[in-house]
């Protein structure tokens, strides 16, 4: 999934915001509300603790990405949104800079998908509902259907059964 390697980077970005040569433009960027800008376009509007991003902020990166929510010692963490350049969106819950837990994708085509997320990928439970009308529901491992699964076609039943890899396998 393309997004994963957009919130690797986020995370990279956010990891190494401590250590950057930049500046706080406004407020208290050592323990309470401020706006640090760093050197690489990157700008956080929100808490700090001890010079570390945590709690509730903003993230606006130069590529025209931006996250708002929670962070948790300098990484996206909790619950947050993050709006990528191109109109897809993550809304949901992060753990160490990665969607974890449960969440919402939109996609740029129309696309949703709705369920359980682990270190960025589908991961368990979920629904996916396509712009062109199908809708799977069921198990989900390594971002791709896997395991038990319901795929509709205008909400009648189209495959009912046991996904492999992404694959459908009949009668099982």
């Amino acid at each position: 999934m393309r997004n994963c390697v957009l919130i690797t980077t986020a995370v990279l970005v956010l990891a190494t915001l401590q250590s950057l040569h930049s500046e706080c433009i406004r407020g208290d960027c050592n323990d309470g509300k401020g706006v640090y800008r760093f050197n690489n376009g990157d700008r956080y509007a929100g808490r700090f603790v001890k010079g570390v991003i945590q709690g509730r902020g903003t993230c606006y990166f130069a590529n025209g990405d931006k996250y708002r929510g929670q962070f948790i010692r300098g990484q996206i963490g909790g619950q947050g949104t993050y709006f990528y350049g191109n109109g897809e969106r993550y809304v949901g819950t992060y753990k160490d800079g990665a969607m974890d837990g449960k969440g919402i994708f939109y996609f740029s085509n129309g696309d949703k998908y709705e369920g359980d997320f682990e270190r960025g990928k589908k991961e368990g439970r979920g629904v996916y509902y396509y712009s062109n009308g199908y809708k799977y529901d069921g198990q989900w491992k390594d971002d791709k259907k896997h395991g038990q699964g319901i795929l509709y076609y205008n909400d009648r039943v189209y495959k009912n059964g046991f996904w492999d890899n992404g694959a459908f396998r009949e009668g099982n």
